[in-house]
């Protein structure tokens, strides 16, 4: 894994949230927790869907969902 891969998956996470008109706060989040996700993981890319970084957002304990 490296540094490089887990600043793409915030910038994915903010462009994602910015195309689907979220509120900035959610933005941050999602893109947050996106990176957060891929430093769990092997690889320059994520594998994890949208519905799995919302469940790991919404868990709040740092819990991965799989």
């Amino acid at each position: 894994m490296t540094e490089l891969a887990t600043r793409y998956a915030f910038a994915s996470g903010i462009l994602c949230g910015l195309l689907e008109d979220q509120a900035p706060a959610e933005i941050v989040a999602f893109a947050t927790a996106a990176s957060a996700l891929k430093h769990t993981i092997y690889g320059d890319c994520s594998q994890f869907t949208k519905k799995e970084i919302t469940r790991f957002i919404e868990a709040g304990s740092g819990r991965i969902s799989r």
